[in-house]
């Protein structure tokens, strides 16, 4: 069964990527047609001949955001050429050979053509077959500053956006772009919330007021509620450009000096420090007392006699007694 995740979306280098795997920042070949302007409903009143489509060229174009869905119906043209939700504005050749954009859900059988361009020239293919298939993955995006790009090569354009205001309370809701019902910019008319991306305004009675580019949350409207009322003057919120840099204003006055702070925590020990330097020799100390008398040696053995013996000695003769 066909879906519309995993079909094709064109870049600037002529080769072609799956649209679910584009991300915010991605730059695809945006489809610049010869009259159709950039302001978000320029759509709404366009056309061109035979002629003048011929003239169709490649712009580069920046994502600004995807958004993945599920549970969504979608409509597949001859037999899964193409896929979208009922919701997507394509681009059709009428029976009267004018090209505009319509809802997938308003294109007339072997009526309308499908368009297709292949960077040098604009072709169609008559639609004879559509089939809602329901409960399906889906993912879109949205181009800047075209809004056009190639669907497996077939001419889309994003869908418009809006900031929505509450009825009768004239309370700002938010920016949507339109997932089903689209009443348009400025509608008189209310509309409930079937679904929104975040839930908050779910089954509240809404109206559509002023164009809203880059809108990144999604809202189906269903059945009218009353009338609305949109707030005059410009509700859109987007930044505006940046204005002049001023001049520098006058240096300010010193402020007062503060009170003293609390005395800080005992901070850690510090490391060892590395040893001293030698000191000098200390001075000489005074003379000590006599020593104790030691106790009498041992005597030593006789040593042996001499040899050899001596002569005997002969004295002189003693005087001779009276």
């Amino acid at each position: 069964m066909s879906v519309k995740n995993g079909q094709l979306v064109r870049l600037p280098n002529s080769s072609s990527v799956a649209i679910e795997t584009l991300s915010s920042g991605s730059i695809v070949a945006g489809v610049s047609l010869p009259g159709l302007g950039l302001n978000e409903q320029d759509w709404r009143i366009w056309t061109s001949d035979p002629t003048e489509i011929q003239s169709t060229s490649f712009s580069d174009a920046g994502v600004v955001f995807k958004e993945t869905r599920t549970g969504e119906d979608v409509i597949e043209f001859n037999n899964g050429n193409l896929v979208v939700t009922e919701w997507q504005k394509i681009l059709i050749k009428d029976s009267s050979d004018t090209y505009e954009f319509k809802y997938a859900s308003d294109v007339i059988l072997n009526s309308d053509s499908l368009v297709q361009f292949d960077g040098s020239s604009v072709t169609t293919e008559l639609i004879t077959s559509a089939f809602t298939i329901t409960n399906q993955t889906v993912t879109d995006i949205a181009t800047e500053d075209i809004d056009v790009y190639l669907l497996d090569g077939y001419i889309v354009h994003n869908p418009p956006g809006y900031a929505i205001y509450g009825c009768g309370d004239g309370v700002y809701k938010g920016d949507y772009y339109m997932t089903a019902n689209d009443p348009g910019p400025n509608s008189n008319e209310c509309f409930l919330v079937n679904r929104s991306s975040d839930r908050r305004y779910d089954g509240q009675c809404v109206q559509t007021c002023d164009d809203v580019a880059d809108a990144r949350d999604w809202m189906e409207l269903i059945d009218p509620c009353g009338n609305g009322d949109c707030p005059s003057g410009d509700s859109d919120t987007a930044t505006g450009p940046t204005g002049a840099k001023g001049q520098k204003g006058q240096k300010g006055l010193g402020g007062n000096q503060g009170p003293g702070g609390n005395n800080g925590l005992e901070g850690a020990k510090g490391a060892t420090g590395n040893t001293g330097a030698q000191g000098p020799a200390g001075d000489t100390g005074p003379k000590g007392g006599t020593g104790d008398t030691g106790t009498k040696g041992v005597q030593g053995d006789q040593g042996a006699q001499g040899s050899p013996r001596g002569p005997s000695g002969v004295g002189p003769q003693g005087c001779k007694g009276l």
